[in-house]
């Protein structure tokens, strides 16, 4: 194996399956497979389409691939015609049994897709309410809950036969930064990081978990210069010798901001490299990345001794699952959608008069939604699902912040008679968005439309920004995908009962 091979079998290669139609496109993902790669990352599309791109790279590639996903909560994080699992703050509620029933049916029904290794679960702890990013993907608040999930999850993970990857080493959760656009700082001590942002990732070590992604964090007291993805104070002395965890370690994706904005796609190649990842994943120049890890070879940069550590922990990742023999388990998937909802259901929260909840009650309502326009889906469809529960006359409709006064008033004017108001947000992390135009007017503005009627608030995730406003009584879902918007329109339409 030359040198170019050998750099090329520690890259994992970004592919999206919307674009598998496009013959230029195929080429290039061909000819990169042609270079070696070590695996691929599975990104946007629909299930057919995914499935059948997955076989024909396989085929291509002689079935040796690693094939990797984002399906943290179900594979419709990734893939639109999927099922979603509500999200882990929501699971962090629960059970820890449930965590590992859920972990288990993603992880067939990715088997089943060709996927055989998920990066999930989030290990950080969601420390900071104004965090961008992690939010309701973090298990919760505290480092112990954090923790026992985590674990749980890997273990269902990866008895259901698919690798699991603890994720984002050292810790993103105390941040206000998205690292998808900057590299966040983490303003943290030893001795906090230590008790709380280190605790699950030493959990997810203890519970077998089969490899670790560095995340793109700046941890000043850890190093002051580098981010942890290309940090070998953080990868050599604090996961391998501090931790003892000696199996295989990736990079978060290096087309994120927090790595693109400072170095090119071979520079963080090699660096990554060189601190002692394993996985250099998705970088924005996957060639570039492949040249300048084999020069670096070449020149010495990358030791013999560099390289045969990392090549036998690629060795024993695949091995631990048999790459060349997946076998697809099938997955009930009315019985797994009965186990999401009955999940979404029990981790739902509602305080205050929770009888001023049912709608049936009211001669009529209106459900506003004060979201971010990316939301729109999200808040239609449960507006949808509580328009086929019940009978009753609602009106829905969608607010911001920057509305006029006049705007204001003709809107409170328009629902005066109304006998309830239901305000609904959205909390759902994604990468590189912007808050809620106005959020800072938001609880003015709902309590100028309340007026003296009852006002039920429902946060689809988590409270964020929203936790001050006062109102008859609300709901948190911790969780904004299907299963949760199901569980908040049962609720709110009196059918509670599973």
């Amino acid at each position: 194996m030359n040198s170019l091979q050998r750099a090329a079998s520690f890259v994992i290669h970004r592919v999206d399956a919307d674009l598998w139609a496009d013959a230029p496109y195929r080429e290039r993902v061909y000819s990169i497979v042609d270079k070696g790669i070590g695996g691929i990352g599975v990104f946007a599309g629909e299930l057919e389409q995914t499935a059948r791109m997955i076989e024909d790279i396989q085929r291509a590639a002689g079935g040796r691939l690693l094939v990797g996903a984002d399906f943290e909560h179900g594979l419709a994080m990734r893939i639109r015609d999927a099922m979603a699992f509500p999200r882990a703050m929501a699971l962090g509620r629960l059970d820890v049994k449930q965590t590992r029933e859920i972990a288990a049916l993603i992880a067939m029904q990715a088997r089943a897709l060709g996927v055989h290794w998920i990066w999930a679960p989030v290990c950080d702890v969601q420390s900071n309410p104004q965090n961008p990013i992690v939010g309701t993907r973090a298990f919760g608040t505290e480092a112990n809950i954090v923790a026992q999930h985590a674990a749980a999850w890997i273990e269902g993970c990866q008895e259901a036969g698919v690798l699991a990857c603890a994720k984002h080493v050292p810790g993103h959760g105390d941040t206000v930064v998205d690292s998808h656009v900057a590299l966040p700082t983490i303003q943290v001590s030893r001795d906090i990081a230590t008790a709380r942002e280190f605790v699950p990732f030493r959990s997810a070590v203890a519970a077998g978990v089969k490899s670790l992604m560095v995340g793109h964090l700046l941890v000043p007291f850890l190093d002051a210069v580098l981010p942890a993805s290309l940090s070998p104070v953080v990868i050599n002395d604090l996961v391998r010798k501090q931790w003892g965890y000696q199996g295989f370690v990736v990079t978060d994706a290096l087309d994120m901001g927090a790595i693109t904005g400072s170095y090119t796609s071979g520079d963080a190649a090699v660096m990554s490299f060189v601190a002692g990842a394993d996985g250099v994943l998705m970088p924005s120049s996957t060639e570039s990345a492949i040249l300048a890890l084999a020069a670096a070879i070449e020149d010495g940069e990358v030791t013999e001794a560099r390289l045969s550590q990392s090549e036998q922990r690629w060795t024993a990742l695949r091995s631990s699952i048999d790459v060349n023999h997946a076998q697809s388990v099938p997955v009930d998937n009315n019985s797994a959608a009965f186990i999401a909802l009955r999940a979404a259901r029990a981790a739902m929260d509602v305080r205050g008069l929770s009888s001023a909840v049912d709608v049936r009650q009211y001669r009529n309502a209106v459900m506003l939604a004060a979201i971010h326009e990316a939301d729109a889906e999200t808040a239609t469809t449960f507006f949808r699902y509580v328009a086929q529960s019940v009978e009753n006359d609602i009106d829905f409709g969608f607010i911001d912040g920057t509305m006029t006064e006049a705007d204001l008033a003709s809107l409170a004017e328009s629902i005066g008679q109304v006998d309830a108001l239901y305000v609904v947000f959205v909390s759902r992390p994604t990468a590189g968005r912007n808050p809620v135009p106005g959020r800072e007017e938001l609880p003015r503005i709902v309590a100028t439309l309340r007026g003296d009627r009852p006002l039920i608030i429902v946060h689809l995730g988590d409270e964020g920004a929203q936790a001050e406003m006062t109102c008859d009584a609300d709901i948190v879902t911790y969780s904004e995908t299907d299963p949760s918007l199901a569980a908040a329109a049962l609720r709110c339409a009196g059918r509670d009962a599973l």
